[in-house]
């Protein structure tokens, strides 16, 4: 469960809200994944770029993400002495999933493909930040954080680049972040012309919940 401070019931219409805007607002098909992208070994989709916009000429050259199925049966992974699971999340590619796991007053991210009886890969956060959501890109390409540190909350976004997990800040605020989740579909963002083709380009959108000074939430949206 998401940490938050907000009663049940509100949390509830708060998440019913989100999901309703993911469906409803404009959008289109999933961006193909780059060229320059690549599943390594583990299964982890590894990228050289942080952004996944793309450029097009229609939103019909857009193609859909290929999903490895889940396993037939339930499957399980013992944590070590001491760990608690603080939130996860599965890939929406395949069954793989990164797990935000809390050690006394260290946090760390852990990826677990469904059915191994090992951990794939995994990193340590840095030292005083305080781990609180963790989220896949629709593309399966990235990880997103929400984490609080030095009074502020924050959003990071995670790229596994050969053997190295990288980290880029892409939103913070002093209010509190609570239920982030991202359109499953990416929006039209800017539109480039020329006297022979229109193109347009195509970025995903997070959305989340950020405190106001009532205490109640507003939703406010970021471009990945």
């Amino acid at each position: 469960m998401r940490n938050s401070l907000t009663p049940f019931p509100t949390r509830l219409a708060f998440f019913l809200v989100l999901a309703s805007l993911a469906i409803t607002l404009h959008s289109c098909s999933s961006c193909s994944r780059n060229n320059n992208e690549k599943e390594d070994s583990k299964g982890i989709l590894v990228s050289g770029s942080y952004d996944s916009t793309c450029l097009l000429n229609n939103p019909y050259d857009l193609q859909e993400l290929e999903v490895t199925a889940s396993p037939s049966s339930e499957r399980s992974m013992n944590l070590a002495a001491g760990e608690e699971v603080v939130d996860y999340d599965v890939s929406p590619a395949a069954p793989i999933a990164a797990i935000l796991i809390r050690k006394g007053s260290e946090y760390f991210i852990k990826i677990w493909e469904a059915g191994k009886n090992y951990v794939a890969d995994s990193f340590k956060l840095l030292s005083g930040m305080k781990g609180i959501s963790i989220l896949w890109h629709p593309q399966a390409s990235s990880l997103y954080l929400t984490s609080f540190q030095n009074s502020k909350y924050s959003i990071f976004k995670y790229l596994r680049d050969g053997k190295e997990w990288k980290s880029k800040e892409i939103f913070s605020s002093k209010e509190e972040i609570i239920h982030p989740v991202f359109c499953p579909r990416p929006f039209i963002v800017q539109g480039y012309s020329t006297a022979k083709e229109y193109k347009q380009y195509y970025s995903y959108r997070l959305f989340m919940g950020m405190a106001k000074p009532d205490k109640s939430f507003r939703i406010v949206s970021i471009t990945e």
